[in-house]
This record gives structure tokens, sequence and C-alpha cells, in this order.
């Protein structure tokens, strides 16, 4: 059977201009960029039994979560941390609190070197390393304490590019506009554009804590679009979803 797929996705700007609310029937979520791929089958996946269109509105999670604050009209926040998600909860005063979904894992991309090491990129081939701007993205911040850890960051200052989110440090690899990214592990797995074409090497599990991830639901118990946001969360929940996650190489809550 032919899915036929109805959500859109947004790119989540700070001067983007809102969709109106006044449509009950669409869910929208709010999804950090590393998720892209896992969302997008899990939407896929979701309308082969309901009828709920849904529309992706995508940033980095820091962003996401200002705009929520400010009264962007979003649903559901799917983040790639679990500070965030708290800060909105306790700002907005929902009724559930977020729940961790995931674990992410770090890994380092290259065009052009298929050895890479977090120690040689310090070698004088390497003249630009793009990370997430770790001010707004999680794995952006996590990276950075990375190099921090083994006590590299002040040599390779001068080389680091921040992307807005994963998603463009995931472009700065793929139009080779820098040697080395770290990024998340899943962006490995983008068979659209140039994610397979890339070398990639996993970031030592040593350096760190793979990130928990958590959603939250952003309508509360009176609202007409209650019942839509449970439903998807019953999806997101299931085994379905989970074997999802597991195919981009994100861990699961016990």
């Amino acid at each position: 059977m032919r899915i036929y797929i109805r959500f859109i996705i947004v790119v989540a700007f700070t001067s983007l201009t809102f969709c109106s609310t006044s449509d009950e029937n669409v869910l929208r979520i709010a999804v950090a960029s590393n998720m892209q791929f896992v969302v997008e089958d899990w939407l896929r996946e979701f309308e082969e039994n309901t009828t709920v269109p849904c529309q992706i509105i995508m940033g980095s999670s820091g962003k996401l979560a200002s705009q929520i604050i400010e009264g962007a009209p979003y649903d559901i926040l799917i983040s790639a941390d679990t500070v965030y998600p708290h800060m909105v909860y306790r700002n907005l005063s929902l009724i559930q609190p977020p729940k961790v979904y995931a674990y992410g894992k770090l890994v380092l991309g290259s065009p052009t070197h298929p050895h890479l090491t977090l120690q040689s990129l310090t070698n004088s081939d390497v003249h630009k390393i793009a990370i997430a701007n770790p001010e707004v993205a999680p794995y952006g911040k996590l990276s950075l304490a990375c190099l921090q850890k083994l006590e590299l960051l002040d040599s390779l200052k001068t080389k680091l590019v921040y992307g807005e989110n994963v998603t463009q440090v995931n472009q700065f690899l793929e139009t080779k506009a820098v040697e080395v990214g770290i990024t998340c592990q899943s962006a490995k797995y983008n068979t659209v554009s140039g994610g397979k074409s890339l070398y990639w090497v996993a970031v030592p599990d040593s350096l760190y804590e793979p990130i928990p991830q958590s959603y939250l639901l952003l309508v509360d118990e009176f609202s007409k679009k209650r019942p839509l946001v449970l439903q998807f969360e019953n999806y997101l929940n299931s085994s379905k979803a989970r074997a999802i996650l597991k195919k981009y190489d994100y861990l699961l809550p016990r």
C-alpha cells in the first residue's frame, strides 16, 4: 500500500511567522534537528493508522523552547535533551512533566579524512571543524565538553565553525565546507543527501554519557487537541516507534 505523506517540515527561525491556531485537526510538532529522520519515519508509520495531518517545525532545542515560552502554537516538543523541556514545563506550568524517550550519541564525520580521532583534529590538514551552537543545541554543548575533557579546546578554537544546529553541521559536511564535523550519530543514516558518502567514526563512549532526550506535551486537559496529542504519544511509546529509534542508533530507556 502506498503511503501519502501529509506532514510538512518548517524550519524554525527566530523571526518565524506562526501558522494560524484555528486548525484544530493539525498536530504541530516542534522537533530538535537531530531527530529529523526519526520523526519523518515516525509520521509515515503514524499515518498508516490515523488520518491526523502533522506539521514538523524543526530547529535547535533551545530556540524551539524559547519560541514555545513566547507563545508559539506547538502541540508537542521533541527535544534533544531534558534541560529545555523542563524549562518549558516550569515556565508554562504544564500538567505532565517531560518524559525521556531515547539517548543520543556523538559521531565524527568527514568528507575527506577516513581515519579520524578527536586527537587528530589538531593536525595541520584539518582546517575547519563544525559543531552545533552550544548555546542552543545540546549536541553542540556535548561536543564542546568532549574537547574540553581532552584539553583540546584551546588548540582548536580557531578551527571551530558553529552551525545553528546539527542539521547545519551536516550540511557543512555534505557540501565539504569543513573537513570535520561533530554531530549526532543518526546523521550517518541520511541517504537523501550525502550522509552515506561521508566517513564516520564514533566518539569514544569513555568521553561522555549519551544525551537523555525527552518529549513534552504542550496542550492542557481542556484543549480540543488533547486526544490527538495523546494518540501521538501512544504511538511514540509503542514498539514500532522504539524500533525506528534503534534503527538510527539511539539507545532506549529501560
